[in-house]
């Protein structure tokens, strides 16, 4: 059976550079519906929408991938994506990374992608979520995945070598409506 696999915050798709993907995940070349609020990046995204607005049926999705911005660059969310790195022009990696005007925002942003998600996965549907705690705990966002129930976690420390940072998948499963 074909499954329907959606990357609500595709992004650049840097996650899919190989070691990084989590079990369960097959390579993406033409499995996955990438979904992004942004127009400008590298590699357009097959839908260009707000992972809190989903033009997707419901029930319609098997697997979920989610990256939500993880960084505050500062206020800009378009960059130049044309811009090398190492430029210092921090909207670019905003562009680049995703970013978050400050955490109120980020986790307005989290209450519509998991309640997004919810609706469009299937019964017993797997949520896989990527996180780097370097600016927010992941104790302070997984409360916002409560509709889930973890299956399984890997992390890994940051390559910026700051012991304290370190980022994970941790991928999930709907948990049934049934009372």
């Amino acid at each position: 059976m074909h499954e329907i696999i959606v990357d609500i915050t595709a992004g650049n798709r840097h996650i899919y550079g190989g070691k990084t993907i989590p079990d369960g995940l097959k390579d993406p070349s033409d499995t996955i519906i990438f979904c992004d609020i942004e127009r400008n990046l590298r590699i357009p995204p097959n839908i260009i929408c707000d992972n809190t607005h989903l033009p997707i049926r419901d029930k319609a999705v098997h697997k979920i991938v989610y990256d939500p911005p993880q960084w505050n660059f500062g206020t800009s969310i378009h960059g130049d994506p044309q811009e090398k790195w190492g430029s210092g022009n921090r909207s670019w990696r905003a562009s680049y990374w995703g970013n978050f005007k400050n955490v109120k925002t980020l986790f307005r942003l989290l209450v519509g992608g998991t309640r997004e998600s919810s609706r469009v996965l299937r019964e017993n549907g797997l949520l896989y979520l990527k996180w780097c705690d370097a600016i927010v705990p992941l104790r302070r966002i997984i409360q916002f995945f409560s509709n889930f129930e973890e299956i399984g976690r890997k992390e890994w420390p940051s390559r910026s070598g700051r012991s304290t940072t370190r980022t994970y998948w941790i991928w999930f499963r709907l948990r049934s409506s049934d009372p």
